[in-house]
């Protein structure tokens, strides 16, 4: 999981009271994926899962998803919510790879996503993929984009 935090260039923080509650996922993860935001090595997204207090926390700053940081599980439409998620995650890679591609033109490259443990799934396997991603995601103009979505 310490790979995928140093080479992903988006991170995902799944925010809910037990995120906010966990030692490693708030001092460690937290703290290493929001020192690379602000050097600019990494986007992170908070991704608001459940009512909690994250206003206040260090990313409270960020812009969260879904709209207005309200939690997924409040939505009724809930894939309404993980389609804002996956949005706002397609927007960010777009935005990295137009940085890539205005840098040095390399060829077309698909996001991919990494697996962050073992025993948990890809974000595709989660967001059961054709529902939020859509059929099949375009292409986007960047070289080893790299998503870390790490989950408690």
């Amino acid at each position: 999981m310490d790979r995928h935090m140093e080479q992903d260039d988006i991170i995902l923080l799944l925010v809910s009271p037990d995120f906010l509650a966990s030692d490693y996922c708030y001092e460690r993860e937290m703290q290493r994926a929001l020192a690379r935001h602000e050097t600019g090595t990494a986007v992170v997204i908070p991704v608001i899962l459940r009512p909690c207090d994250w206003h206040h926390a260090p990313f409270g700053k960020l812009l969260a998803t879904p709209t207005d940081g309200r939690p997924i599980n409040q939505w009724a439409d809930r894939d309404q919510a993980m389609l804002e998620v996956a949005r706002a995650v397609r927007a960010a890679a777009a935005q990295l790879g137009s940085k890539e591609s205005a840098n040095a033109p390399k060829p077309a490259a698909s996001v991919s996503v990494a697996p962050v443990a073992n025993r948990r799934p890809p974000l595709k396997q989660l967001a059961r993929g054709q529902t939020v991603l859509g059929p099949r995601p375009r292409r986007l103009p960047c070289r080893n984009l790299r998503l870390h979505c790490p989950l408690f």
